[in-house]
């Protein structure tokens, strides 16, 4: 599964108040501009994060008692990459081939729950399919509720948020590729979701230094849409 995950790829210093002395009918006052006192208050209130590496033991083991917000970093993993760069219409061939669904979603819930025995935070997912450009072992309708399983997300465990890889956000929609799996009842991903802004795709978390460009990266859902159905035929 670790090869078909590969598919589209998949942190101040205190500010204190500021006095002045000026005369005022032969006075001297002291005047305190406490202009930068919101500021200092936000940065007061601003959570405590702590990052830490996947391990192999429990997140909810592994929490301090003076954590707010607990970061995990997952390493890379070993892929299976193509002899050659894949151009746009080969990439969007081997999502058609790998991918029982091919669908927009509009996504309403996310909800984040610990798998992997407790090491790791997945997602499940409910939205609305939009648009089916892909469909082969699944029939799917437009209009038709579906749950997804991502590998990544957020809990709150205690008073701790946790976060773990990526997360996906409510109210978006994105364009996902999916496999059915006997033993689940939510469809898996086997490719990075791209949410849908002004009709092209985006890629919904920053690139990171160390990853390539994503060749799907602002195209027209029109063209991705044409290749998938032609390629499905």
């Amino acid at each position: 599964m670790a090869a078909r995950r590969r598919l589209l790829d998949r942190r101040h210093y205190p500010v204190f108040g500021h006095f002045t002395l000026f005369a005022v009918a032969g006075s001297v006052v002291l005047a305190v501009f406490a202009s930068s006192g919101q500021w200092l208050r936000a940065q007061r209130s601003a959570p405590h994060v702590r990052v830490i590496p996947e391990g192999l033991q429990a997140i909810v083991d592994r929490l301090l008692p003076d954590d707010e917000v607990v970061v995990i970093s997952r390493g890379e993993e070993d892929v299976l990459l193509p002899d050659h760069d894949l151009t746009v219409p080969e990439l969007i061939e081997e999502a058609v081939g790998m991918s029982d669904l091919i669908a927009t979603v509009d996504v309403q819930e996310v909800t984040g729950f610990l798998a992997d025995d407790g090491m790791w935070i997945n997602t499940r997912v409910v939205g609305t399919v939009r648009q089916v450009l892909s469909s082969k072992k699944m029939p799917t309708r437009v209009g038709q509720r579906i749950e997804i399983e991502w590998f990544g997300g957020e809990l709150r465990i205690g008073k701790v948020l946790v976060r773990a890889g990526y997360t996906i956000q409510p109210r978006r929609r994105y364009l996902w590729f999916l496999e059915t799996e006997p033993t689940k009842k939510a469809l898996s991903t086997t490719g990075m979701p791209f949410v849908i802004q002004n009709e092209a795709l985006v890629r919904p978390w920053s690139l990171q230094s160390t990853e390539p460009r994503d060749l799907l990266e602002g195209v027209t859902l029109a063209e991705v849409t044409k290749q998938i159905r032609r390629l499905s035929k």
